[in-house]
């Protein structure tokens, strides 16, 4: 997803992770999002420019406090993270470590600020040497990204022969084909102050890997930029407690709620003009912190500084501002969660029929592990709500049961077209919800009946049915039966006309209906295992409502290209892939589909072979978002 900030607005975490939520799932990123919600810990290497036009769009460094607030956010323990800094080569490469505490994060973020500012742009290797460290020093039990800041494009303005812009070219490539296979996921963001950067480059990188890609016209936009990338990562959100002015008696007291389960930590983040103002911090208990407490669980930089609770009790906070009249004081609150809500449907699906009881089920996981306290459940409160998947209306809502070790809900399949359902868990403020479960409900009748044209009706040869007399009716009786007979026929034969002529009617209305068109652009490539084969991604901008894919390619790994189309659907959230003979996907690879559904940033392999071996794979990227 592409998102450009030239004017954020003042409340920008909030709208934006709306929007996250409202475009996801993410792809090859949303494939571990399950993961990281559960463990709420990353392997994170930054990549960050120093080449030496940093030095006029970003002279107030700005980069490295939006890098102090990604790590002051993150999780005191787990998170593993390197850094790679660049200009037309490797400047410095921070080894990939695991960031625990207060201490190791200042010294990370110093590391950051010693890398002297000079020199081009290389961004193609710089990407490699983030993918390289992952290969090669991640924890593999957690999920990767990788967070790419530059205020350009690939640059070398001395390279007479080419060849330094052949290599770095050929260096991306690599980088995104790697981590695609490694479900890396890059989030980039260009500092675009001049409006001369070409941005097409670090968006297809985020494109191409499932992550995502934002424009700021200003650096001292690029902290709400990592504080949203945190949200989307770490599946949090940012909750506003206070945006307001001190009043006459210098005193700003204001109360916030932490809920009494399902946070790991509480992350405040107190941003002011006047760092002379003073804050005490209040518990449930109404105890106050000492000032030796706070400045133990505060990281302080330039801009912002963060107060990090672990294992806060739940209850009533207050935290107190004292300062002149007057100044301003926002202050917002971050959890860190350790649980997340995973649910499925049974019937599986995704095809249902109408009238179908489709039986729902849900769970609590706290660091990985199933919930498995039946107490827990009674406490927790989880909605299913059903959305039309076109248009993202909700169709219905239900309290959910809560069972010994879940929660349950049956939903009749009333209403026919395409659907998702997610299920809500939340308890005082606290809310998670589940993975998208995407349905279709099919109409019997569409499926069943087939109605045949008027011609057709017409070239049918008459049928003579013969009638059985009875020797107990008399000669009026048999009249009258062969009279009934004769009127069925006539009126079979009208019915059948009749359904000929809606048919006709039906089609016509069809034809006037103003096609879905396609709201994004879709990247392809084909590729053969068996034989070594592997096609350069090709990124296609497919208008009408339905599209052959041999318009657009001429290798697909041994799918019939012109048999296989891409079809738009009504939401710009997902299309869909249809194929007459049927395909095998990384979704199902157990039973072949006609109709595969692409959703939004998510790649998906497809196959004429169960093995994958061979074949295509897809990613669908929706339309840009500007704000």
């Amino acid at each position: 997803m592409e998102i450009t900030m030239k004017n954020l607005p003042k409340r920008i975490y909030g709208f934006l992770l709306a929007v996250a939520l409202l475009l996801s799932p993410m792809g090859t990123f949303s494939s571990s999002g399950a993961q990281a919600a559960a463990a709420n810990r990353y392997n994170v290497v930054f990549v960050i420019d120093a080449s030496g036009s940093m030095l006029e769009t970003d002279r107030s460094l700005w980069r490295y406090e939006a890098i102090d607030l990604f790590l002051g956010l993150a999780t005191d323990t787990g998170n593993h993270m390197g850094a790679v800094i660049f200009n037309d080569r490797i400047i410095a490469a921070i080894q990939m470590q695991e960031i625990n505490g207060k201490d190791i994060k200042t010294t990370f973020s110093q590391n950051l600020r010693n890398s002297p500012i000079q020199g081009d742009t290389d961004i193609g290797g710089a990407v490699l040497k983030a993918v390289e460290m992952l290969d090669a020093e991640r924890n593999p039990e957690l999920p990767s990204v990788i967070i790419l800041l530059s205020d350009g494009n690939t640059d070398f303005p001395y390279d007479n022969t080419g060849e330094y812009y052949k290599q770095s070219k050929e260096n991306k490539e690599k980088a995104i084909e790697r981590a695609r296979e490694n479900r890396y996921s890059v989030f980039s963001v260009c500092l675009n102050e001049n409006n001369k950067a070409n941005t097409a480059e670090l968006a297809d990188i985020s494109n191409a890997t499932g992550g995502q890609f934002v424009e700021v016209g200003k650096a001292e936009d690029l902290k709400e930029v990592f504080g949203y990338f945190y949200n989307i990562i770490y599946s949090t959100e940012t909750i506003s407690i206070v945006d307001e002015r001190i009043p006459a008696n210098g005193i700003l007291e204001t109360p916030f709620s932490v809920p009494f389960a399902g946070v790991e930590e509480l992350n405040i983040i107190i941003s002011t003009l006047n760092p002379e103002t003073q804050y005490t911090l209040f518990r449930p208990d109404g105890n106050g912190f000492t000032e030796d407490e706070l400045s133990a669980f505060t990281i302080q930089v330039k801009t912002f500084s963060i107060i990090k609770i672990p294992q806060p009790p739940g209850g009533v906070w207050k935290i107190q501002a004292r300062g002149n009249p007057d100044d301003a004081v926002k202050i917002d609150m971050v959890y860190n969660s350790n649980f997340s809500v995973r649910a499925q449907a049974e019937p599986a699906g995704p095809d249902h029929e109408l009238g179908d009881q489709i039986t729902f089920t849900a769970s609590i996981f706290s660091n990985g592990e199933e919930m498995r306290e039946s107490s827990s459940y009674a406490v927790y409160s989880a909605i299913l709500t059903v959305f039309n998947a076109s248009d993202n209306s909700e169709v219905a809502k239900t309290l959910m049961q809560a069972e010994q070790f879940g929660y349950r809900a049956d939903y009749s399949a009333n209403e026919a077209g395409d659907f998702y359902v997610t299920v809500t868990v939340m308890f005082e403020g606290l809310e998670k919800s589940s993975e998208k479960i995407f349905m279709t409900v099919n109409s019997e009748i569409l499926q069943s009946t087939e109605i045949p044209t008027t011609a057709a009706v017409l070239s049918q040869p008459a049928v003579t049915q013969p009638v059985q007399s009875s020797a107990a009716q008399s000669s009026s009786a048999s009249g009258k039966s062969m009279g009934s007979i004769l009127s069925l026929a006539a009126m079979a034969g009208a019915a059948v006309l009749g359904l000929a002529l809606l048919a006709l009617l039906i089609r016509l209305i069809l034809s006037r209906i103003k096609p879905s068109v396609f709201q994004g652009n879709v990247m392809i490539y084909a590729f053969d295992n068996i034989n070594g084969m592997m096609e350069s991604p090709r990124t296609i901008q497919p208008t009408r409502g339905r599209e052959k894919l041999g318009r657009y390619i001429t290798e697909g790994g041994g799918i019939d290209l012109d048999k296989t189309y891409l079809m738009a659907d009504k939401s710009p959230n997902y299309i869909w892939l249809v194929s007459d003979s049927g395909l095998y996907s990384g979704e199902n690879a157990e039973k072949k589909e006609k109709k595969i559904c692409l959703y939004s940033g998510s790649e998906i392999t497809v196959s004429r072979n169960r093995d994958l071996e061979s074949g295509l794979r897809i990613t669908y990227m929706s339309g840009n978002i500007m704000y």
